[in-house]
């Protein structure tokens, strides 16, 4: 038995990609972190094939009475247009799968994804999910306003694919206190996390944990990844829980200033 089938399932959450074709392009300087190149992404999916790994999408994972050896989740956040130019070309000629979490008031904007690409996504296999209307941090919002994101982005989602809507990933992961709850209420059975670990059965399907994948993100880590190695995924859960409480107990500019340097030796 593969050994990451105990320990849970890797749900690997990607973002942009880029090519010299296709330069990303990103709203702000944080973003870049996340763009990953094409051939990085291609390697990622050489190596799963090789190694017989099986994609599966969120709700079918769910699901299933018994998870697989070897299963894996492919995410993307925020509907960047490379989802569609690069990543689905990819997703196809390998045979998996991937979860696309969009925001929807970004659709059809510059490096966004159209209405008519995201419902060649949902065609072509994949899976659609929510990432909120505006992308804007639920922490910051009312229990009206975390409702409405959810609400909003649900039925313009649906309205694209004609079909439901049950998964949501969490914008920057910063949560609401009145998510779950919300989320549930509203027909969600799925919400995606920021927060390093493995998918474990029977888990809260609440709040899943993603395992970032990011430039600088060599092979080797990735193989630690998708292998679910324990040692890699605890350094990850102390890098995470050290910046978390950071983040409550400064203020802004220390936090990015502690934060860079927390990344460059965790």
């Amino acid at each position: 038995m593969n050994k990451t089938s105990i320990l849970g399932v890797p749900v690997l959450m990607y973002h942009a990609l880029d090519s010299p074709a296709r330069p990303a392009g990103a709203k702000d300087v944080g973003e870049h972190r996340y763009i990953l190149k094409v051939t990085q992404f291609a390697d990622h999916l050489t190596y799963l094939y090789r190694e017989k790994f099986k994609s599966f999408l969120l709700e079918e994972l769910l699901d299933l009475g018994t998870w697989p050896d070897k299963a894996v989740v492919i995410t993307f956040d925020d509907g960047h247009e490379s989802n569609y130019f690069l990543a689905l070309p990819l997703l196809r000629k390998f045979g998996f799968k991937a979860d696309f979490f969009i925001t929807t008031d970004w659709i059809g904007t510059d490096r966004y994804m159209t209405v008519d690409q995201i419902r060649e996504l949902h065609k072509c296999g994949m899976g659609i999910g929510s990432h909120g209307v505006t992308h804007n941090f639920l922490s910051n919002m009312d229990e009206g306003e975390v409702k409405q994101e959810l609400r909003q982005s649900m039925e313009v989602l649906s309205s694209i694919t004609r079909g439901r809507i049950v998964s949501f990933s969490i914008p920057g992961g910063r949560v609401q206190p009145c998510l779950f709850a919300a989320a549930e209420q509203l027909g969600y059975r799925i919400v995606c996390a920021s927060h390093p670990g493995l998918w474990k059965k029977g888990d809260f399907s609440f709040s899943i944990p993603r395992l970032a994948l990011e430039s600088g993100t060599d092979m080797n880590t990735y193989k630690f990844m998708v292998n679910g190695k324990k040692a890699y995924i605890n350094k990850m859960l102390i890098r995470y829980n050290i910046l978390l409480f950071l983040k409550k107990s400064m203020k802004t500019d220390s936090y990015e200033y502690f934060r860079k340097y927390i990344l460059k030796r965790i």
